[in-house]
């Protein structure tokens, strides 16, 4: 069974989460009233903040590349074209 670490503060359970990494003795703060977590015995240390590697792109307005949004475009250009003949058609038949 799992152990629960309760925040002395405020009393709040730490989820699953933060309890994993409680015990591998990195320092969390509580979710509720941010007070550092502490443990009798335990001196946690400070956890690792990464440097991004690479640039992240900024998404385009429907999230996807202007290559791929293109290809979109035509494919609902063409689809609206379809829906437009088929339309037409029906409407020859009626008469």
């Amino acid at each position: 069974m799992d152990k629960l670490y309760i925040c002395r503060n405020c009393q709040y359970v730490f989820p699953k989460e933060l309890s994993e990494l409680i015990k591998s003795e990195t320092q969390v703060y509580c979710e509720m009233c941010g007070t550092p977590f502490s443990l009798s015995g335990v001196s946690f240390r400070q956890a690792t903040v990464r440097e991004p590697g690479r640039t992240i792109h900024k998404p385009s307005k429907y999230g996807k590349t202007d290559k791929e949004r293109s290809s979109l475009e035509k494919a609902i250009k063409n689809l609206n074209k379809l829906s437009n003949l088929i339309k037409n058609e029906v409407k020859l038949n009626k008469k």
